[in-house]
């Protein structure tokens, strides 16, 4: 039992056991981003739909009531996603990777499709005629593309949340059928 009364077997044993932490608090630290990734999505997924109900309002005032409503919708954060992403994308498969990019490009096309309808809502209050019943129109299409991507958004959060990336990837998805 002398050879177990050794510094240099000590020492080895020592790094061993600090080699195993490390790596037990990485695969932990990453775990735990993945949860947060899978978190946020679900929330983007919230926020979609609560963001289609106020576009529906906004498309309602102006067909049913001739009202622009001048207010920005709150956008959404893709960038968390991303950000997160990055820390760990060895751990992706290149379907889960390909799944979280159309999610995050969709939230940016959404909020750029609002960003354009809000615009054209500011400049409908200063003009009148026909030139303001064009831009009315131009308003409703860009809210009704906004509810078809956020409907498009809520499936693609709901297949990420349940493993079917390859779905998100592969899916053609046709507007028909995300229309209201």
């Amino acid at each position: 039992m002398d050879f177990l009364n050794n510094s240099s077997l000590a020492a080895f044993f020592g790094a061993l056991s600090a080699f195993f932490l490390v790596v037990l608090n990485d695969w932990r630290r990453d775990r735990k981003r993945l949860k947060i990734i899978r978190n946020e999505i679900k929330v983007a997924s919230d926020h979609a739909k609560n963001k289609a109900e106020t576009v529906k309002r906004n498309r309602s005032a102006i067909q049913d009531h001739n009202q622009i409503i001048i207010a920005p919708i709150l956008k959404f954060n893709p960038s968390v996603i991303r950000q997160l992403s990055i820390q760990i994308l060895d751990k992706f498969t290149q379907d889960q990777r390909q799944a979280i990019d159309a999610i995050c490009y969709t939230m940016e096309s959404i909020d750029g499709l609002l960003d354009s309808a809000l615009k054209k809502a500011e400049r409908i209050s200063e003009i009148d005629g026909i030139e303001r019943n064009q831009l009315c129109d131009q308003v409703i299409i860009d809210y009704n593309d906004a509810i078809v991507n956020l409907n498009r958004l809520k499936e693609m959060s709901n297949n990420f949340g349940s493993g079917k990336y390859k779905v998100i990837v592969t899916k053609q998805y046709v507007r028909s059928e995300y229309e209201e």
